[in-house]
């Protein structure tokens, strides 16, 4: 009997260790305490806090500078970058079943674009938070993020999107709601929050999720988005949070993106 009930004991424990480890809580707001230095977000840089790497084709996007006009605490972009992108090296998820949540969390802000109708027929991508189920590259994902859209003037898009048709969900926000000047084209936003979580739905290769962006300065919930995503690449995958930024370029502009804080975290059902 004693060995029968240590056996099932030390099973238990197995199985709740288990548990444990798939969960996920990470956060950071890339403080020199944390063991950041100045130089690009990648782990083979950060050596003392390896937890983001850059996907190839975008390496050096995304850095901590180097002058002493600039504190520790916010990440950049590079301003001659086309892209920009993070990828948490900490993921989980596989194995999780139904109710089980992923969300992720950002604290930015960006320089904004003139208010008037662009050309061309691609949304400018302003900045954003979403989960891929590869750590070292951004392909199947899922998004939440505000972008500029050639259609409207006065507008920005918040908008959330699961890639190769798993959906898209989108509400504009005006220029004042988030801080934006119509008319000055190199003042920044209000310090703005974008919250981004997933559910497992018990649909096949359905995640459900909620979205929403928020200004921390004004303490003002500025719109929300919910449904589902049809994305089987990712039903069953250990997903990684990353923070992208867009394609706007302009050189010496140290104020296109600026990342204040980053977290994720992960409860298995």
């Amino acid at each position: 009997m004693y060995q029968r009930n240590t056996f099932i004991f030390l099973s238990l424990l197995f199985t709740f260790a288990t548990t444990a480890f798939a969960d996920l809580d990470f956060s950071t707001s890339f403080s020199a305490a944390e063991g950041y230095v100045s130089g690009g977000i990648d782990k083979q840089i950060q050596q003392a806090a390896p937890y983001f790497v850059e996907g190839a084709s975008v390496r050096g996007g995304l850095y901590f500078p180097r002058s002493r006009n600039y504190e520790m605490g916010i990440l950049r972009r590079d301003p001659n970058s086309r892209g920009a992108r993070a990828l948490l090296q900490k993921g989980a998820g596989e194995g999780f079943d139904v109710g089980s949540t992923w969300s992720a969390r950002i604290v930015y802000t960006f320089e904004g674009l003139p208010a008037m109708v662009m050309g061309g027929k691609v949304p400018t991508m302003l900045g954003g938070v979403g989960f891929s189920n590869a750590k070292n590259e951004a392909i199947e994902i899922v998004y939440a993020g505000i972008q500029k859209t050639p259609q409207h003037s006065e507008s920005y898009q918040f908008y959330v999107f699961g890639k190769s048709g798993g959906g898209f969900f989108s509400k504009n926000v005006n220029y004042a709601s988030i801080g934006d000047d119509t008319s000055d084209a190199d003042d920044l936003s209000d310090k703005l929050e974008i919250e981004f979580t997933l559910t497992k739905s018990s649909k096949a290769g359905v995640l459900s999720f909620e979205a929403a962006l928020r200004n921390m300065d004004k303490r003002s919930t500025l719109a929300t988005l919910s449904g589902d995503l049809k994305v089987p690449h990712l039903y069953d995958e250990d997903l990684y949070a990353y923070v992208s930024s867009g394609a706007v370029v302009e050189e010496a502009n140290y104020d296109l993106f600026n990342l204040h804080a980053l977290s994720s975290k992960a409860e298995a059902k």
